[in-house]
């Protein structure tokens, strides 16, 4: 309650928070998804009656720092998202830069099942990676509301010090301060 008040105030007199600038979603812009293929060096096999191209994750710490940075995640509060693969691996997903973004735990744990549950179902065939690609790309493109983390909330800084309309921008409406704190990893 005392967060949303402090918030609240601090947006009537000028100031916003770093939250409206971190990522709850990817940017289409930059983070487009991109697949694995037989020429990707991460290409192991094919799988599913599909025959969905599967690469193995191979994602390297630089590769992470520079997702982070592009989306503007400052280093200290990076401890609070994972590096999430857009299309995942499961669905013929590659370890590229334009599938990779980063994703808040908050919101990673909304739909900690979700993944496994669409690979059950493309995996006996019960379900084609077009339709598991679709529910997916939607959970990931209209996440629910997360509360802002003490992170976000001490960094503080007035509008005229934030870089406008940069990527991974978010707005208030996607900030709720009664969200769950859960954690989640599969993708």
């Amino acid at each position: 309650m005392i967060k949303g008040i402090l918030l609240t105030i601090l947006m009537l007199t000028g100031f916003t928070t770093v939250a409206e600038n971190f990522p709850v979603k990817p940017n289409p812009a930059m983070t487009q998804g991109d697949y694995c293929n037989p020429r990707d060096p991460d290409f192991v096999d094919y799988r599913y009656n599909e025959k969905v191209p599967y690469c193995v994750r191979n994602v390297s710490y630089a590769l992470k720092k520079e997702i982070y940075e592009v989306y503007r995640v400052p280093a200290k509060c990076r401890r609070e998202y994972t590096v999430d693969h857009y299309v995942p691996l499961f669905m013929g997903g590659s370890n590229h830069e334009g599938n990779l973004w980063p994703e808040h735990k908050n919101v990673k744990a909304t739909r900690q099942n979700l993944e496994m549950e669409l690979y059950i179902e493309l995996k006996n065939g019960r379900m084609t990676q077009a339709q598991a690609l679709q529910i997916i790309t939607d959970a990931k493109m209209h996440p629910p509301k997360v509360e802002p983390s003490k992170c976000h909330i001490d960094n503080m800084v007035p509008p005229n010090m934030m870089p406008a309309g940069q990527p991974g921008e978010a707005v208030l409406q996607d900030v709720n301060f009664a969200a769950e704190d859960q954690n989640a990893d599969h993708e």
